[in-house]
C-alpha cells in the first residue's frame, strides 16, 4: 500500500489486515482510492470508506469477487468507471444522503 499526496493505490491481501485492526491508521490522509487500488482483493468482503475520501478511481474494486457490502462516504464526488466491474457478488452499496441530494432526478 502506498499513500502519496493523499492518494491510496497498491493494497495488497496484507494490507487488508490493517484496514480491519486499524481503519483509522489506514485511512489517514487519504482523500482519493486510486485506480485499481482494492483490484482482485479476493478476502475483501465489505468496506466502509471514510468521509474523507472524495474520489474513487477507475476500476478501484474490479473484481473483488467476494466484496457483498460497501458504505461510500458522503463527501464523494466522483466514481470512475469500471469501478465495481465483476464484483459478482456485490449485494448492497450505501449511498449517503448528501450524495443522493446531489443527483438528478
Amino acid at each position: 500500500m502506498k499513500k502519496i499526496n493523499g492518494v491510496l493505490t497498491n493494497v495488497t491481501e496484507e494490507d487488508l489486515k490493517l484496514l480491519l485492526e486499524n481503519p483509522e491508521e489506514f485511512w489517514k490522509g487519504v482523500t482519493e482510492i486510486g485506480e485499481k487500488c482494492f483490484a482482485r482483493l479476493e478476502s475483501l468482503k465489505e468496506i466502509v470508506i471514510p468521509d474523507s475520501v472524495e474520489i474513487i478511481g477507475e476500476s478501484a474494486f474490479r473484481e473483488c469477487i467476494n466484496l457483498e457490502n460497501i458504505k461510500l462516504p458522503k463527501n464523494l464526488k466522483d466514481i470512475g468507471n469500471a469501478c465495481f466491474l465483476s464484483c459478482k457478488n456485490l449485494k448492497e452499496i450505501e449511498i449517503p444522503d448528501e450524495i443522493r441530494a446531489k443527483t438528478p432526478t
